[in-house]
């Protein structure tokens, strides 16, 4: 005799979908999403191999902010680094942008990429090899305070 009540149930079982049922899943979407802050990756011209996070606060976010020169602390410094991408850090543990300097990138993403991959190449930091792309003068100075 077969036993037709465990294949029943068989076909009757939610799927799962990771640690939630289907159903629960799919009642825990954001209706009404609102806008989550963003952060970016700073190359920043200081003796320092790696690229600075930062937050972007709420009134300076622009849909894409690669190129743009931005006004940051490092420090007790204000100094001005260029955005070189975006990152997943949680912004809340990330200090934030001072200020966006340009309206516009003053350098393309694909100058970016050729750029770091040849700080990293010859071992420059990427913010003094960015920096070396700029025009003279481009850069405003900031002093400390």
């Amino acid at each position: 005799m077969v036993l037709w009540w465990p294949l029943l149930l068989s076909f009757t079982k939610t799927r799962e979908v990771g640690p939630l049922p289907r159903y629960t899943v799919a009642m825990s979407i954001d209706l009404f999403p609102t806008k989550a802050s963003t952060s970016v990756r700073v190359a920043v011209p200081v003796p320092v191999k790696t690229l600075l996070d930062y937050a972007v606060p709420s009134h300076l976010e622009l849909e894409n902010l690669t190129g743009f020169r931005v006004k940051v602390l490092v420090g007790r410094r204000q100094l001005v680094g260029v955005v070189v991408g975006n990152t997943v850090t949680d912004p809340k543990e990330l200090r934030p942008l001072l200020e966006i300097i340009d309206r516009e990138p003053v350098i393309n993403n694909r100058l970016i990429d050729v750029l770091l991959e040849q700080a990293a190449h010859i071992d420059c930091p990427p913010g003094i090899a960015i920096e070396s792309a700029l025009p003279t003068g481009s850069t405003p100075r900031i002093t400390a305070g």
